[in-house]
């Protein structure tokens, strides 16, 4: 392993630690100003980082996938369009169905790369009859 993936892993760790007893009860603005440095960071070595924080966002009742959804609209990753497709799909209909604002705000500040993803997936609801409202909103 190298130099360079230990630092990511350790940038990841960090995410990681906003999930402690010690962030309970705070809100959304109070992490997001806090984690800000950190959310700088790890955007910054753009898309070698996608790897290492997708799994994160399936971190349930916690603050890591909003981190995770700061940096990937920070790095703004044609790769990362299927991946907040999915995340939208997945929580629209859970208690944490707001993280999914995060999710369509960063598919539409991708623009274009978004728009066949998103059309390819509002189809398939539309044919299971799923009506979720966050992917037509994008």
């Amino acid at each position: 392993m190298d130099n360079e993936n230990i630092k990511v892993e350790e940038l990841i760790e960090k995410i990681k630690e906003y999930d402690k007893k010690k962030y309970d009860g705070k809100d959304y603005s109070y992490i997001m100003k806090h984690a800000e440095s950190l959310i700088v960071d790890i955007s910054m070595k753009g898309e070698e980082v996608l790897d290492f924080v997708y799994p994160l966002l399936n971190y349930e009742d916690s603050w890591s996938p909003l981190i995770v959804l700061g940096i990937l609209k920070r790095i703004k990753s044609e790769k990362s369009v299927l991946t907040l497709v999915q995340f939208v799909q997945k929580y629209q209909f859970s208690d944490n169905f707001e993280w999914c604002d995060d999710a369509i705000n960063t598919l539409i500040d991708m623009g274009s790369p978004s728009v066949n993803e998103l059309i390819t997936a509002l189809n398939k609801e539309f044919e299971n009859k799923v009506y979720g409202g966050y992917l037509d909103e994008a």
